[in-house]
């Protein structure tokens, strides 16, 4: 199992470690130990964050500011009867590091370093904007 609280997380296409042309998602996180880290998933496991993301998504909420805990599970293919694993996502808390992870991406980041999560609209005030 593995907890991290998500800074951001972006879906491309590529042929990495000897895998064939898919889709990837790559997601941006502080460890349990608050360190900066970054892991790849494919196929069921993108599918399974993607369908955890769409669920909060609409309950009005973002992922963001929470602990989502991945966690291995072994599966059997019904195609040719052989295992492999998937990763299955849950929320277990709120995020302990949320205020360090907010003002990270108000002051260091970048949609070119990999693309936000969406959080709740931030309305502004006074000059317009």
């Amino acid at each position: 199992k593995l907890d991290m609280e998500l800074i951001g997380a972006q879906i491309s296409e590529g042929e990495f470690f000897g895998y064939p042309l898919q889709k990837w998602l790559a997601v941006l996180f502080i460890d349990p130990d608050g360190v900066l880290s970054s892991i790849l998933f494919k196929t069921e496991s993108l599918d399974n964050f993607d369908e955890l993301r769409r669920t909060y998504r609409l309950k009005g909420e973002s992922l963001l500011g929470k602990t989502i805990r991945a966690h291995m599970s072994k599966r059997a293919s019904r195609a040719n009867g052989e295992s492999y694993y998937a990763v299955d996502f849950e929320v277990v808390s709120a995020g302990k590091y949320a205020e360090a992870i907010a003002q990270f991406r108000q002051l260091h980041y970048s949609p070119d370093l990999i693309r936000m999560l969406e959080s709740k609209p931030v309305v502004e005030s006074g000059n317009g904007k």
